[in-house]
């Protein structure tokens, strides 16, 4: 009986050495992954910040390349007025050049004929 307590104590104590010893390395495994997920979701945070930032600079770039296509649209649009006002004005010049040619082509003709009508008056 004696001995049977002495067993029991020792298998005892040996389960306890047992129980402590898979602690502590249950313990430095619970640790070391603690320090795995942290640098992973570290670096995790890392790379989801750098993505925002990419994705804000491309946001930015959609927005400039609408802006200038707007711009361009409405320097196209001012264009075209400008270009419809001027043919508009080069065309009433032109008619208006007709109008003097004309208006030169007659005088050039009335003088013609008035120098022949002094020419037969004065030779009458």
């Amino acid at each position: 009986s004696v001995n049977l307590v002495s067993e029991l104590r020792r298998e005892l104590e040996e389960t306890k050495e047992s129980f402590e010893s898979q602690k502590s390395e249950l313990q430095q495994a619970l640790e070391e992954s603690k320090k795995s997920f942290e640098s992973q979701n570290s670096k995790l945070q890392q790379e989801l910040e750098e993505s925002k930032q990419k994705l804000e600079e491309a946001q930015l770039s959609v927005n400039l390349v609408s802006e200038l296509r707007r711009e361009l649209e409405e320097t196209k649009e001012s264009f075209e007025s400008q270009k419809s006002k001027l043919q508009q004005e080069l065309e009433d010049s032109n008619q208006k050049l007709e109008e003097a040619q004309l208006s030169v082509n007659l005088v050039s003709e009335l003088k013609r004929e008035l120098e022949e009508s002094k020419e037969s008056y004065e030779s009458q």
